[in-house]
């Protein structure tokens, strides 16, 4: 009978505590759908940086569709040099639980999160989650 009631104790306890191990991989992967953006500006153009975050359809769970758009507007135009140029990259990764890492197919191209902060980082370039 103890042996019964020390297992039916300890059971909830060590359930709990192998779910724990996934929590921060778990919270990220909930995180990471939605629109976050970036902006700069130098004295010869400013930038506005998009990047879309979607479950790809049809797919394993840990599989998500990136549209990174990006818009530079140039504050002296020329006959050289258009007035607003855009930029369109689309492409499919995989979700990396363990290291908060959407891969993309490129150099240049992998995500990683930060839920606690509500931003996600493409190389050096931080994003802000809007949504």
């Amino acid at each position: 009978m103890k042996k019964q009631s020390l297992f039916l104790l300890l059971f909830p306890i060590a359930a709990a505590s192998c779910g724990g191990a996934d929590t921060a991989g778990s919270k990220t992967k909930a995180f990471i759908v939605g629109t976050y953006a970036t902006g700069y500006t130098n004295e010869f153009n400013t930038t506005y940086d998009t990047v879309v975050v979607a479950p790809m359809a049809g797919s394993a769970e840990d599989m998500f569709t990136v549209i990174n758009r990006t818009t530079i507007i140039y504050k002296e135009p020329d006959a050289t040099t258009p007035p607003q140029k855009s930029n369109r990259r689309q492409w499919d990764g995989r979700f990396h639980a363990d290291t908060h890492v959407l891969d993309g197919p490129d150099p240049g191209t992998s995500l990683s999160f930060d839920p606690d902060k509500g931003e996600a980082y493409i190389g050096n370039v931080t994003y802000k989650k809007l949504h």
